[in-house]
């Protein structure tokens, strides 16, 4: 398996909380499905969200990119667009230029450390040859212990 690593620093707000047993996910966009003989990227998760992170403590998840379609997948990169005012790092070493097998996956990991109360949110960019979706961009959700989305009631 192919190993991606995404670490984030946190000043504000930051991470926890397993990503489950969830299928995988084609994102959102796809509307039809895949192209026969192409690539096709796939994700685990469609959003990455990190919870219950007590103040000063670093947690890590994996969120697996697999390729579901009949072609070599090439991940041309997976890089942080919105850091979350600093909160979110990515290696762009790490996530330029792996090429998945149909079939294969890479596992993405996501670190935070949590330093305050508040909620930091950002986005990570997944770059490919996939041709229904060359880009795909996954929210990033980060939130301290305690926290209670604020619903407008």
């Amino acid at each position: 398996m192919n190993r991606l690593v995404l670490v984030a620093g946190v000043l504000v707000a930051s991470v926890a909380c397993g990503i489950g047993d969830a299928g995988f996910t084609a994102g959102a966009g796809t509307e039809g499905g895949y192209i026969s003989g192409a690539p096709a990227l796939a994700l685990s998760v469609e959003e990455i969200w990190l919870a219950e992170v007590g103040d000063g403590q670093t947690v890590s998840d994996d969120l697996l990119v697999r390729n579901d379609g009949d072609a070599d997948l090439k991940l041309y990169s997976a890089s942080v667009i919105d850091d979350g005012g600093g909160a979110f790092y990515a290696d762009e070493q790490e996530g330029s230029d792996v090429t998945l097998a149909p079939g294969d996956e890479v596992e993405v990991t996501v670190v935070c450390t949590m330093s305050g109360d508040a909620r930091v949110d950002g986005v990570l960019r997944l770059d490919s040859n996939d041709p229904t979706r060359p880009t795909l961009d996954v929210p990033l959700i980060c939130s301290p212990i305690g926290w209670v989305e604020d619903t407008g009631a």
